[in-house]
């Protein structure tokens, strides 16, 4: 039987469902296939809905699904459970035409499921009190309507995929070859507690929903769609750090903009990587917080969990979503110090090996001035640089001195060993370091901010090495100092 009207009760395919799940019972490529196609509330029988959750529960640890297996799931343990599950799931299996089929049946459920939520919306929309209320179930409507299956949307002929793309770094926030988060690629944001990780992404939230232009005076791209924020750590103190930042004036973009998702997930990223894109779709969300991942996620030190997360984090990328996490590094950098490498963020190397770009905050819980290093670049390297916490304003700025260019300008002219010296405060600075202040130096000569003058090896006298000296200032090499949104200047000069 197949319902197809309102008149006649909730659209949908009784036939499709039952088959779709024996599919998933029958072969795995069969529960990939489509699990990229439906959601669970596509289901409007709630026995269905509750096996292909169970299905997929099972499937995302990594162990074999079976009618035993999935059995064993909905029981819970309880070998004494009243439900008859065993009966239920061997309905399914006998209403599989043909396992090879279950693409085609789920795209008969999503239909139906999609149908059925149009349906709602449009009720909701005829009974709305008011005029926010219509245009905010206006833009779902939409939103469902546009809605295609992910693995259809990331279909694309080869021309079109390598052609017809943005030559250069998309930046969300950022600049020129500054570039802290790239659209399309997720931004890690790692340190220890109380360095003012929620600080400075919280900023980076409301200049994405429009209520901030820039953040550490790199401006950022705002996006009309909500930002989905989950507060998984400690969500009172989240919000009492982010209301520091925002007014009662504010109230009316908050509300339409903002979704706080209040604690721990309603499942572990790990065992179901497509809730992320679920929860983003759901609530209409073109970026996604995650405060933190490990409140997300267990045992992220293992590869398997490592991997499974890191899914989670594509499977939304690839939907559309933009994405900021907050995690933690290992206790310790070698010998004690502070972290330099990706190998120092805590977990499996499957975490940021996702990831577009990695930025560490560090310092003591409470300062007021702590570091910035970026440890995984999506274009040119941004810092190390200072900032400044004003905690009162939930506010965060560029501290001067940590300011390559203000270091040049006051300097007038210098090698990149003396730039990489201050920006490291070492004596001594390594290859790298020593490499990292050149290409800073090198960009300032390609925007026209710096000249070099060559070195040269050997001779008479030895080698001089190539030093980089301060073009003449003049007003427009202050086009990059500028007011942040609470007024405060930054003296940072973006590329």
């Amino acid at each position: 039987m197949t319902r197809l009207s309102a008149e006649a009760g909730p659209p949908w395919e009784p036939d499709a469902e039952a088959a779709v799940l024996g599919a998933m019972l029958l072969t795995q490529p069969a529960i990939s296939e489509a699990a990229a196609l439906m959601r669970p509330d596509d289901f409007h029988d709630p026995l269905n809905r509750r096996i292909y959750e169970a299905i997929l529960q099972v499937f995302g640890r990594g162990d074999p699904v079976d009618a035993l297996t999935v059995e064993s799931e909905l029981r819970g343990g309880d070998a004494d459970s009243p439900r008859p599950w065993k009966h239920a799931l061997a309905r399914r299996l006998a209403a599989c035409g043909a396992a090879s089929n279950a693409a085609a049946y789920a795209r008969l459920v999503a239909e139906r499921g999609q149908e059925r939520r149009l349906l709602v919306l449009a009720r909701e929309l005829e009974a709305a009190p008011d005029r926010a209320t219509r245009l905010a179930l206006a833009r779902c409507i939409a939103a469902e309507a546009g809605d295609q299956p992910a693995v259809e949307r990331r279909v694309v002929d080869g021309g079109s995929f390598l052609l017809d793309g943005p030559v250069d770094v998309p930046v969300l926030w950022g600049q020129g070859s500054d570039v802290a988060w790239a659209a399309g690629e997720s931004l890690l944001v790692v340190g220890p507690p109380g360095v003012g990780k929620s600080t400075l992404v919280q900023q980076l939230v409301l200049a994405r929903i429009g209520l901030r232009g820039s953040v550490l005076g790199w401006p950022v791209v705002p996006d009309a769609r909500r930002v989905l924020y989950v507060a998984a750590d400690r969500p009172e103190q989240i919000r009492r750090s982010m209301a520091r930042m925002v007014s009662p004036a504010d109230r009316p973009v908050l509300t339409e903009q903002l979704v706080v998702w209040r604690g721990p997930l309603a499942d572990d990223l790990g065992a179901r990587p497509a809730l992320l894109a679920e929860m983003a779709r759901q609530h209409g969300a073109g970026t996604v917080v995650l405060d933190s991942l490990k409140d997300v996620a267990l045992d992220l030190v293992k590869d398997d969990v490592g991997a499974r997360v890191n899914h989670a984090l594509q499977l939304a990328l690839a939907d559309g979503i933009e994405l900021v996490a907050l995690h933690h590094q290992r206790k310790h950098g070698r010998d004690g110090n502070r972290p330099t490498r990706l190998a120092d963020v805590y977990g499996s190397a499957w975490i940021t090996a996702g990831a577009g770009s990695v930025i560490l905050l560090w310092g003591e819980p409470g300062d007021a001035y702590v570091d910035l290093t970026q440890l995984k670049q999506p274009a040119g390297d941004i810092g190390p640089l200072r900032l400044f916490h004003d905690h009162a304003a939930g506010a965060t700025r560029m501290d001067c001195g940590a300011d390559p260019l203000a270091v040049l300008r006051a300097s007038h002219s210098l090698t990149a060993r003396a730039l990489a010296s201050v920006l490291f405060e070492t004596g001594d600075p390594d290859r790298n370091q020593i490499q990292r202040a050149r290409r800073r130096l090198d960009a300032f000569v390609k925007a026209g901010l710096a000249i070099c003058v060559d070195g040269h090896k050997g001779g008479i006298g030895g080698g001089t090495p190539t030093i980089y000296v301060a073009a003449v200032s003049d007003a427009g090499d202050h086009a990059g100092d500028h007011a942040d949104h609470d007024g405060a200047i930054t003296s940072f000069h973006p590329l």
